[in-house]
């Protein structure tokens, strides 16, 4: 198997193609080489960092591998990450206890959650 990873990585980045120019062709190889060296990367600096920052690191090399390799693809995820953030937050202050509603913490589950404030909203008129 991965001597077919690697006849179709060849195939794709870095065989000659009669209809590009060679700087189509050199801009093919170094993204071809780019994206995994990125994704290494961002995994390297992970490990380095530990705790939560593993998958942070990871991500964003894996984000940055996908934008070397397909630019639209890698905005698309970036635009949906900008906007599924807000809804995150507004799920994230409606599970907060009424008196923390002032604490700032960017957690994504706050400490003392609770389902009260649906069970109101549900119950209550």
């Amino acid at each position: 198997m991965n001597a077919s990873l690697l006849l179709n990585w060849r195939k794709q980045y870095w065989e000659e193609r009669p209809y590009e120019s060679s700087a189509q062709r050199q801009l093919r190889r170094v993204r071809g080489i780019a994206a995994p060296i990125a994704v290494l990367i961002g995994l390297l600096l992970g490990l380095a960092a530990g705790g939560w920052m593993i998958l942070a690191y990871t991500l964003a090399g894996i984000w940055v591998g996908v934008l070397l390799l397909w630019p639209d693809h890698g905005f698309l995820l970036l635009y949906c990450l900008l906007t599924v953030y807000p809804i995150s937050r507004v799920i994230t202050i409606s599970l907060k206890p009424t008196q923390s509603l002032t604490i700032t913490s960017l957690a994504l589950i706050p400490k003392n959650a609770t389902l009260d404030n649906y069970r109101e909203l549900f119950t209550d008129q």
